[in-house]
This record gives C-alpha cells, structure tokens and sequence, in this order.
C-alpha cells in the first residue's frame, strides 16, 4: 500500500482484514513503515464497531473522501458489518493469513466477495 500510494498516487481507502490477535500490530507497522497512511482499526465489540462506522466510514460531504486511508478489522468484524463495509469503493483489499477464504462457502468467503 505504501508503493502504490507514494509511486501511483493510490491512495485509497483500502481494507486490511486479519486475525483478530494482530489488528493492533498492524495499526502498528502502518505507523511504523509508512506514517502518511492515515490507518484506523475497527473493533470486535459491537461498541467499538459502532464508533468506527460514525467516525470513518461515512464519506466526507465535501468531495466524498473517507476519513482513512486503510481500514484494519478482523475477520468477525467484516462478518458483522458486511452491509457498511459493501457501501465503501475500496480500491485493495488485503487478507493476512487468506488461507481462511480458501473455502468458497465459507461465511468469510462470501463477505470478502460483497466488498
């Protein structure tokens, strides 16, 4: 993401999905590696998911942009907010440890292929 931002001019949004135990790594290296990507994490628990939707994930009125550059959730996060996560145009999607979608009919499999 940090080629295709600073070399293309891609700059998003993009969605990070991950095992839960890692999202806070994540956040980490996206500050580490590369700090003008504006990374933000989505929760697990419902409270925390609700506060990511009303802070990110609406379009800015003015020019449409989001509030993020990459959004880093869980695998149960993107299950439980499926519908929010389809509304956005991402332009990559990333899937740590994608081993997990391998199954076509698995609940994850057909999340990822919503967005």
């Amino acid at each position: 993401l940090a080629y295709m931002r600073e070399a293309r001019g891609v700059k998003g949004p993009h969605i990070v999905i991950v095992p839960k135990s890692v999202v806070g790594n994540w956040i980490k290296e996206f500050r580490r590696w590369c700090p003008s990507i504006r990374a933000v994490r989505m929760g697990g628990t419902k409270d925390e998911r609700n506060k990511a939707r009303e802070e990110f994930l609406k379009p800015s009125e003015v020019g449409g942009t989001y509030e993020f550059d990459a959004l880093v959730c869980s695998y149960e996060a993107v299950l439980k907010e499926k519908t929010s996560l389809g509304r956005i145009p991402w332009k990559y999607l990333i899937i740590d440890e994608a081993h997990r979608i391998k199954n076509e009919n698995s609940s994850l499999s057909k999340a990822v292929r919503l967005l």
